[in-house]
């Protein structure tokens, strides 16, 4: 198979992307699900507790207020109030100069994935990666839990997505995942 080469230099746009995959990377599965049934489990509760309130006369209307209240927002807003955070920082951190890599090129290969930029020289194989993951916008190589390497999608033809895709789930198997993917 011929090597997919990309060269580019990551964009504020590019680095939000990341931090909001990341984010995603590791906010899957059980995390949200746990959200989701805790925020449903205190929705249900608090309108139990509202219809206890008026059925009984007891007073539940403050503690089935808060319920609902922090119910709703674990179950609509909690998320995508973290992602909208986690996007702002890494938009400051861009725009503050704390980020990215002025340009690199990165080759993947049969065997290894290679990085070459201005202070930055790898060839990595593919056994040594911690993790992957692919969403609609980006493609993160993990080389430790807390160390990643960004590759945008708009860097790629739809054709060479789909080699590295296919690459990176041949060679990584279970440690790679896809956004959308079953």
């Amino acid at each position: 198979m011929e090597p997919v080469e990309l060269n580019f230099a990551v964009t504020c746009e590019d680095y939000m992307n990341g931090a909001a995959a990341r984010l995603k990377m590791q906010a899957e599965g059980n995390y949200r699900l746990v959200n989701k049934l805790v925020g449903a489990a205190l929705f249900v509760i608090g309108v139990v507790l509202f219809v206890l309130h008026y059925a009984t006369g007891r007073p539940f209307q403050w503690l089935a207020g808060v319920c609902t209240v922090l119910g709703a927002f674990l179950l609509f807003v909690s998320y995508p109030f973290q992602e909208a955070v986690v996007r702002r920082m890494a938009a400051v951190q861009f725009q503050k100069g704390l980020c990215g890599v002025a340009a690199q090129q990165v080759v993947f290969r049969e065997d290894c994935v290679e990085f070459h930029g201005e202070r930055y020289e790898a060839k990595i194989p593919y056994e040594m990666f911690f993790s992957a993951y692919a969403d609609e916008t980006s493609v993160l190589l993990c080389t430790a839990p807390d160390e990643s390497r960004l590759i945008p999608k708009r860097t790629m033809s739809p054709e060479e997505q789909e080699r590295v895709e296919h690459l990176l789930a041949a060679r990584l198997n279970r440690k790679f995942k896809q956004e959308g993917a079953r």
